[in-house]
């Protein structure tokens, strides 16, 4: 694996030509058709603060979308249900028996509840859902919030994110590219020092650029 920055370049490119048979095709469509306020897929200013939607014809396959979207919220993690419930390893599991164990499993149990209830997880799982049946590709960053110490769950748009599976069919490969403005790099990294000389500017002249 890559271990220089100029390597990570590099090795970025390969997997970049190779998503852009996806790109190009069948997400395209996708993008105009089946989820169009993400048709900035391949231009990332092109639609901004523009009408979306323009080459949709029948409307049905975003609805049906939605219901595919909603059924899964509602059946499978909803919050108003029990959805998850914790267990020992299979070898441990005659320790459940225990009283204090099970008082133990039972409270962690409840935070990681009150956690994602207070967090923004319900709602960003809505989204995930729609790109997992859209693009058929979804993924979710979790952060914490340093300012009150909650969880920060983030849906990423498709076009920001590259990956590659290794011979089992899993995925070892990582890229993320986004765009950011000076303010938010200052508010995610802090130190200006390392910053290049464009990003210095515009935090003097225009932070939201």
């Amino acid at each position: 694996m890559p271990e220089t920055l100029k390597e990570l370049k590099k090795y970025f490119g390969f997997v970049e030509t190779h998503r852009k048979f996806w790109d190009n095709n069948a997400w395209l469509d996708i993008s105009d058709f089946l989820s169009p306020q993400y048709q900035d897929f391949q231009n990332w200013d092109a639609y901004r603060g523009q009408r979306n939607a323009t080459k949709v014809y029948d409307s049905s396959p975003i609805i049906y979308l939605g219901v595919f979207s909603d059924g899964i919220h509602g059946n499978v993690i909803n919050p108003a249900m029990t959805w998850f419930i914790f267990r020992l390893p299979a070898h441990l599991r005659f320790l459940e028996e225990d009283p204090a164990v099970k008082r133990w499993m039972q409270t962690v149990q409840e935070l990681i509840y009150d956690w994602l209830a207070e967090s923004n997880f319900y709602t960003s799982m809505r989204q995930f859902f729609r790109y997992g049946g859209s693009f058929g590709t979804a993924y979710l960053t979790l952060e914490i919030n340093r300012k009150n110490n909650k969880f920060v769950f983030n849906c990423l748009h498709p076009r920001e994110c590259y990956i590659a599976e290794n011979q089992y069919g899993e995925v070892d490969v990582k890229f993320r590219r986004i765009m950011l403005s000076a303010r938010k790099m200052k508010q995610k990294f802090g130190d200006e020092s390392k910053f290049s000389a464009p990003v210095k500017r515009a935090l003097q002249t225009n932070p939201f650029t």
